[in-house]
């Protein structure tokens, strides 16, 4: 949910050089698999059982990485998570966060390779750049190799603003020109 908030507010930063956004909710299609079931409820439903419910489902699930959903959710208040998805349903739907997004400067998405992004595609095109054996969820080393790597590229920048990422393409650095906004999970840095 931080992604579509930061896009939201860097229209109010006037000298923001760029956004980078981490697996952000962008469109309508990104908020199919929990924002959208969430908002679809009342407030009231959603705390009486639609929570509870959910974090059960969480506890169940074959799948770790909503292991650590559960972690988060367990510590969210209902009626705040309901405001919160709501919002992020409504501008996703109507606020054109993929246009507000282009308008902060020089702007990136960033998302784990394993991840379900296709849709985006065609909305972001070539703004787009994968984390190598990542999921959605920015746990571990891929995630960590990554921040390493954007924090380090400033110092192998080489003349006229390019380097060879040993592709042999010339790639403009990342953070030349975007200034990262977002993504300091505090569960990583502790560890």
């Amino acid at each position: 949910m931080g992604g579509a908030i930061g896009v939201v507010a860097g229209r109010r930063l006037p000298d923001l050089a760029g956004f980078i956004s981490v697996e952000g909710n962008l469109i309508a299609d990104d908020c199919g698999l929990v924002s959208r079931g969430v908002a679809e409820q009342s407030a009231d439903d959603f705390k009486e059982r639609g929570f509870s419910d959910f974090v059960r489902w969480l506890e169940h699930s074959p799948d770790r990485s909503h292991q650590e959903w559960v972690k988060w959710y367990r510590q969210c208040d209902p009626r705040g998570l309901h405001g919160l998805a709501s919002s992020l349903v409504h501008w996703c739907d109507h606020g054109d966060l993929a246009a507000i997004l282009g308008s902060l400067g020089p702007s990136a998405y960033v998302h784990g390779s394993q991840s379900e992004i296709a849709h985006l595609r065609d909305v972001l095109g070539h703004a787009m750049y994968p984390v190598d054996g990542a999921g959605h969820f920015r746990r571990g080393h891929p995630w960590l190799s990554a921040r390493r790597q954007l924090a380090a590229e400033p110092a192998s920048r080489s003349p006229g603003g390019r380097h060879d990422s040993g592709d042999g393409v010339a790639h403009r650095p990342v953070t030349e020109t975007i200034i990262p906004v977002l993504v300091v999970i505090v569960s990583e840095v502790a560890q």
